[in-house]
């Protein structure tokens, strides 16, 4: 390849790996701020079983029955979580725009430092190009007719052509300094986006930090409106569960081994406190709970924030369906708009879900909250539920021996006559005496059976008197 060729290549080359302006998660043409792979799972409302009929509005949106400091809190909460969901993304935003600005400012002085040596290759080929047409003296007007002979004459006169010349020289500069303005003004661009998303960052945090001291302040002064509030929630809920029949039809499917290694993972996480903005190990937001649980499972495909993980997994459009595992979000302003998800949790079974709830509570097993719910997805696909084998059939409990009835007793043998006594004793003892029988003999044993019925050969069937743990286990 010749010099003039290869120089703007190269240029073009380093750019076009570095001319990356803002992330793609950070798009702002997409809602959100996310991507658009596709078309993404559109909420209709929340669906019952057979996902034919939604839940009236008016029924799931139902405010709890509870005072009016009561409804205050949990508004105030479902506030502070949406907001702490927004602040997170601006956050990763905010990150991937600085490092998106330093990799165009550094491409940019890449561009102009081979723009400014490119343009010195110039200025040297023109100044050379001068001092060759001016040996020519007198036929110096004859200088580009020259240049062109040099370039048919086979071998040439000795002059300059090709990649030296000097129009290629110009040429290469010219490409390399418009190369130079377009990598300054992706920098430029580049630097706009991080300074408007650090500003919007700073405007949401600061929103956020108020009003989570007010909520914060709210519950430490009305601690019994506080659970009033959580009572009615969880009351509504408790209503609304039976609608949803969560986990009743799997149609022969069971999660799959990332699944239940997720849900063993936050389990393991019981306790820890929440704390906005982290992901674990020690502590977490409801987002961060299930990213951290499906990264120790092995799968690092979740995005960081609840309506992002929505919106990368597979809908769940019929809550019968749900498998352990399975994503459950929430949102308290919309049942139609996927950006408006301010919460997340894990399912766990039944009515259960294990989540990281909100500022002064821990990671804990909940019931699910029903009545924001959005929708469920989820996030690796199900497997082949084993087969069942035959049913269990416990060996019979023997039934007792019945006791026979006694029998008939044998008569005693006549007793042995005794030997009659000699008239005089012997003079001389015998050597080994022998012993004279006893007068009647030993009875023989009795062969009647114990009256006393035998014992089970199987454990006892009484229920343990251990307790057992509040929590429930996770589903099949």
């Amino acid at each position: 390849m010749s010099k003039r060729t290869f120089a703007p290549a190269m240029i073009a080359f380093v750019l076009l790996g570095a001319l990356v302006t803002r992330p793609a998660f950070a798009d702002t043409t997409s809602p959100g701020g996310v991507p658009d792979p596709g078309v993404p799972p559109v909420a209709t409302g929340p669906v019952l079983p057979g996902g034919g009929t939604a839940v009236p509005t008016s029924a799931q949106t139902a405010t709890p029955v509870a005072g009016p400091m009561a409804s205050q809190i949990l508004s105030q909460r479902a506030q502070v979580e949406a907001l702490g969901e927004q602040l997170t993304k601006l956050t990763q935003e905010v990150e991937a725009a600085t490092q998106a600005r330093q990799r165009t400012f550094d491409a940019w002085q890449n561009a102009k430092d081979q723009a400014s040596r490119l343009q010195q290759q110039a200025d040297s080929a023109a100044t050379n190009a001068y001092k060759q047409a001016t040996q020519l003296g007198p036929l110096s007007g004859y200088a580009n007719d020259v240049g062109q002979l040099n370039e048919l004459v086979p071998g040439g006169l000795g002059l300059a052509s090709g990649a030296d010349s000097p129009q290629s020289a110009v040429l290469d500069a010219a490409s390399a300094a418009a190369l130079e303005r377009s990598a300054e003004s992706a920098y430029a661009t580049a630097l706009a986006t991080e300074q408007q998303l650090t500003q919007q960052q700073a405007s949401v945090k600061a929103n956020h930090d108020q009003q989570a001291a007010a909520l914060a302040s709210l519950e430490a002064q009305n601690a019994a409106a506080a659970q009033q509030a959580d009572a009615a929630q969880d009351a509504v809920d408790a209503q609304l569960a039976g609608q949803f029949a969560a986990g009743t039809l799997t149609n022969g499917q069971a999660p799959s081994s990332v699944a239940l290694a997720a849900v063993a993972a936050a389990r393991s996480k019981l306790g820890s406190p929440y704390v906005w903005g982290t992901q674990g190990p020690l502590t977490f937001d409801c987002s961060g709970l299930v990213w951290w649980a499906y990264g120790q499972a092995g799968f690092h495909g979740l995005p960081r924030v609840a309506a992002d993980q929505y919106h990368a997994t597979t809908p769940v459009t019929d809550t019968r369906q749900l498998l352990v595992g399975d994503l459950l979000f929430f949102s308290t302003t919309s049942r139609s708009d996927w950006t408006t998800i301010s919460h997340v949790g894990i399912y766990y079974g039944g009515d259960f879900m294990i989540e990281a709830p909100n500022s002064g509570e821990v990671v804990k097993i909940a019931h699910i909250w029903w009545s924001a719910f959005f929708g469920a997805t989820r996030v690796v696909g199900a497997v082949p539920a084993p087969a069942p084998g035959p049913p269990h059939q416990p060996p019979p409990r023997p039934s007792p021996n019945p006791i026979p009835s006694p029998l008939p007793s044998v008569p005693a043998p006549p007793p042995l006559p005794s030997p009659s006594p000699s008239p005089s004793p012997s003079p001389s003892p015998s050597p080994s005496p022998s012993p004279s029988p006893s007068g009647s003999p030993s009875a023989p044993p009795s062969t009647a059976p114990s009256s006393a019925a035998p014992s089970s050969a199987h454990p006892s069937t009484s229920p343990s008197a251990a307790s057992s743990s509040s929590a429930p286990g996770p589903g099949p």
